[in-house]
């Protein structure tokens, strides 16, 4: 994921990154590095949060009930309070390499890198299962560029883990990828699992009952 994203934001010269934890630590001095960059003047009064707090729509929203208040620097690392392990090891199997690159600390260990299908899967709607997938060591980004990944998570409709056309064709090379898959964990002793969603029930279509027999081994049931 990062690997993906640093070059653009390395050559796009309209791009700035902010550390939360900088800014307030250091509210004076990250402003004024902003400010420079977008061709601003610095101004003491960027800093009184007693007014421009008030602008501020806050009510229902939790969060932004102390926008009035002073920088508070105590809250640089607070989120780290309010993260149980499992939601620990859930973002850090995840953005873990960002959070290195930010010089954030991880405590996890995750010793496989593992690539999910389809790629634009909404993670969340597999969470109750796929963290049990991360507390078996299992990471979703790369150490380096090169290297392979060793776990393949497919998710949901096994007729739909590649992104393929939706004709005779896209759905043959469906088939194709996840039998690959399948031999490939059989030859090279990688690890495979095969999950659906929480209230998910048996998929209609032939290719859909093929595959579910070939990846039942691979379910992941727990």
């Amino acid at each position: 994921m990062l690997y993906q994203s640093r070059d653009f934001f390395d050559n796009d010269k309209l791009s700035y990154t902010l550390r939360y934890e900088d800014l307030v630590e250091q509210p004076e001095v990250e402003l004024k590095k902003l400010c420079d960059f977008i061709d601003e003047k610095f101004e003491d009064s960027m800093l009184d949060t007693s007014t421009s707090g008030k602008q501020v729509n806050s009510q229902n929203v939790l969060w932004k009930k102390k926008v009035q208040e002073p920088v508070d620097k105590n809250r640089a690392y607070n989120w780290k309070n309010h993260l149980d392990r499992k939601s620990n090891i859930y973002t850090e199997a995840i953005l873990g390499d960002i959070l290195k690159q930010f010089d954030y600390t991880t405590n996890e260990y995750f010793p496989y890198f593992g690539k999910f299908y389809p790629s634009n899967s909404h993670l969340h709607t597999y969470s109750q299962k796929i963290i049990m997938v991360f507390e078996n060591g299992i990471r979703f980004w790369g150490n380096t560029l090169s290297e392979n990944p060793v776990a393949t998570i497919l998710l949901g409709e096994p007729m739909h883990v590649m992104t393929f056309e939706n004709n005779l064709v896209g759905r043959l090379k469906n088939i194709l990828f996840v039998l690959y898959e399948v031999i490939k964990t059989k030859i090279k002793k990688n690890k495979l699992y095969w999950i659906t969603g929480e209230n998910s029930k048996s998929f209609d279509g032939i290719g859909n009952k093929l595959l579910s027999i070939v990846l039942r081994p691979f379910q992941f049931q727990k």
